[in-house]
This record gives structure tokens, C-alpha cells and sequence, in this order.
């Protein structure tokens, strides 16, 4: 027993002087993260506004040329198909009637045509011209 009370008494009075440093370490490293912290979100902050300023400065650019005449639109810019209220009742997308008429070359080689089983066609004067954005939609039974 008084063994056991002798190792406490030095341990209770060492202690202190052991604790003390290691508050003081790990206060400076919590400083130093938050600091080293703070200054990343700063650099990530300041390469979002300049990507941002530098597409808003195209954009103008572009802008001002389209609106001032410094560039024409072409005419095949703006030409959308669309099948919306073809398609909204149709039971999937490969029976819609209007989706079989577009087109489809082989050429092109269309990872949604293959992957659905659909046909294409092989356009021998070429089917640039005929390379249109377009839409579809169905509706979605809530049910």
C-alpha cells in the first residue's frame, strides 16, 4: 500500500508538468489546421470566381458579336425536332411511331440504336444535312 501511494503522489505531481506541453502542441497544431484550413477554401474560392469571370467574359464577348453582327447564326443552329405530344402516350420509346422516322445512319454509329436492337440506314449522298437535335417524352404513370 505504500508503495502504491508513493507511484500516485509522483504520478499526481508529474502530471501537470506532462499535460501543459501537450495542451500547448495540440493548441498550435489546432491553429495550424484551421489557418492551413482557411487558406485552401481561400485558393478554391478565388479559382471559382476566375473560372466564373473568365466564362462571363466570353459570353459577353460572344454576345456582343452576335448582337453587334460580328458573327451570323447559321441557319440549322436553332431547327429542333421535337415528338413530345407524339410520343406521350406511347407505351416505351421504341414503339413511338414519330422515333422511326428519324434519322438513323449507320455511319454515325449510335450507342442507343445498338443497344435497343434498332435499325439504321445507310444514306449513300450522305446524311450531314440531316443531323437535327430533336426530343422525345413520355408520360410517367404515377400510379
Amino acid at each position: 500500500v505504500v508503495i502504491s501511494s508513493v507511484v500516485l503522489s509522483r504520478i499526481f505531481n508529474e502530471l501537470p508538468s506532462l499535460i501543459s506541453p501537450v495542451e500547448e502542441t495540440y493548441l498550435a497544431l489546432r491553429h495550424s489546421y484551421r489557418f492551413t484550413n482557411t487558406e485552401l477554401l481561400a485558393i478554391r474560392a478565388t479559382e471559382v470566381a476566375e473560372t466564373a469571370a473568365r466564362d462571363l467574359h466570353l459570353l459577353t464577348r460572344f454576345a456582343s458579336w452576335l448582337y453587334f453582327g460580328g458573327m451570323e447564326l447559321s441557319g440549322t443552329f436553332t431547327a429542333i425536332l421535337q415528338g413530345a405530344e407524339e410520343c406521350k402516350a406511347a407505351p416505351s420509346d421504341q414503339e413511338c411511331e414519330w422515333s422511326k422516322d428519324l434519322p438513323c445512319d449507320c455511319d454515325w454509329n449510335d450507342f442507343y440504336v445498338r443497344g435497343n436492337g434498332m435499325t439504321c440506314r445507310t444514306y449513300q449522298s450522305g446524311s450531314r444535312h440531316l443531323q437535327k437535335v430533336h426530343f422525345g417524352a413520355q408520360s410517367q404513370d404515377t400510379g
